[in-house]
């Protein structure tokens, strides 16, 4: 279960058997956040010619990839796409 605190200011990740604390992950500008099986991409605040991207693993909050992508491609990306840029 992905949950936004404020008061922390970081996204934090529970265990959904037994609501434990996985991991927390720092809101850096993160604007979005798009959930595909295994893997999160974390969107960044769009600057005027490009927006960071992170692929993060739900099961641990490892970065498996960041990308700089151009502003105009980065506006549509979907969890189909985190199939795309994810390793392997």
């Amino acid at each position: 279960m992905l949950t936004y605190s404020p008061q922390h200011k970081a996204y934090r990740v529970w265990e959904m058997t037994n609501y434990g604390l996985l991991y927390s992950l720092p809101d850096q500008n993160v604007t979005e956040i798009k959930i595909s099986p295994g893997t999160m991409l974390l969107i960044h605040t769009r600057q005027i010619d490009h927006v960071h991207l992170k692929i993060v693993s739900i099961e641990d909050g490892r970065v498996s990839k960041e990308v700089v992508a151009p502003a105009p491609i980065a506006s549509c990306v979907s969890p189909w796409h985190i199939e795309l840029l994810s390793p392997g």
